[in-house]
């Protein structure tokens, strides 16, 4: 089991504990098990990569990493990712224009990338992307924090199941939202701008768990009784007990200036 103090540094990236090697600008993390960091990396990477069964705490306190050309954070193999904070200060993870996966159509472009589930627990995180913000190819789970994306496509997408239970995601542009097969928000406040779809379930459903939807429709999907501009009415049985909402992506269309804003509170 690893367990490790990383100190991320422009000229002098130091790591003391078990479960990690450095690799010039590239931390990689070989064993499940808990890693705190802090410190400033411009064209750094934290890679993971571990077994099948084992989870990777990252702790990420007062963290600035960026990368213009690959994922700053990417999670190549594990059975789940945890991104948590110990203390109040900003995370900010930034992906550039530059970053390119044409090689493997498996991985998206992206400053969060994980291949398997992705958790994050706790803590206070700006992220800025010319893809998606955070994407998982399995599951993500927000149970508590503050994020704020600025990104080029999806700010939060999971192949699988997207579930909020709690927190604040602001995503101040996208082209969509929150994206996943199946999406739940169970609680927090979210303020959602996109191009595109606001909350979009492509599999079809995505369950709230209680507050009024903004923008024109909800989901990101127009409402054709509201004039521009307007809040319609949310949607029938919205507001107490949790509902299902199919999507019609045929429907899909933005305000006339081509954005969308979703505002949720639960």
């Amino acid at each position: 089991t690893g367990n490790a103090q990383i100190h991320l540094s422009e000229n002098d990236t130091n790591a003391s504990g078990a479960g990690i090697s450095l690799d010039q600008k590239k931390v990689i993390i070989n064993k499940g098990g808990t890693y705190s960091l802090d410190g400033k990396l411009t064209d750094g990477q934290i890679y993971v990569k571990v077994g099948d069964e084992e989870t990777v705490t990252l702790s990420l306190n007062g963290v600035t990493l960026s990368n213009k050309t690959d994922h700053p954070i990417h999670v190549e193999n594990a059975k789940e990712t945890i991104l948590t904070s110990e203390t109040d200060t900003v995370n900010t993870i930034t992906s550039g224009d530059g970053v390119s996966v044409n090689s493997n159509k498996d991985t998206q472009v992206a400053a969060i990338y994980s291949r398997d589930d992705l958790t994050v627990e706790k803590g206070n995180y700006h992220v800025t992307a010319s893809g998606d913000g955070l994407h998982s190819n399995d599951d993500i789970t927000i149970k508590d924090g503050s994020i704020t994306i600025d990104c080029g496509d999806d700010g939060v997408h999971a192949n699988e199941e997207l579930l909020v239970k709690d927190g604040s995601i602001t995503v101040k542009q996208s082209y969509e939202g929150l994206e996943a097969n199946q999406i739940t928000i169970e609680n927090g406040e979210h303020d959602i701008t996109a191009s595109d779809d606001g909350v979009n379930a492509n599999g079809g459903q995505s369950s709230f768990g209680g507050g009024p939807g903004g923008g024109r429709g909800f989901g990101g999907k127009p409402d054709s009784d509201a004039p521009d501009g307007a809040r319609p009415d949310p949607p029938d049985g919205f507001g107490s007990d949790s509902t299902t909402q199919d999507e019609d992506e045929s429907a899909d269309e933005g305000k006339d200036d081509g954005t969308n804003t979703e505002k949720m509170t639960n």
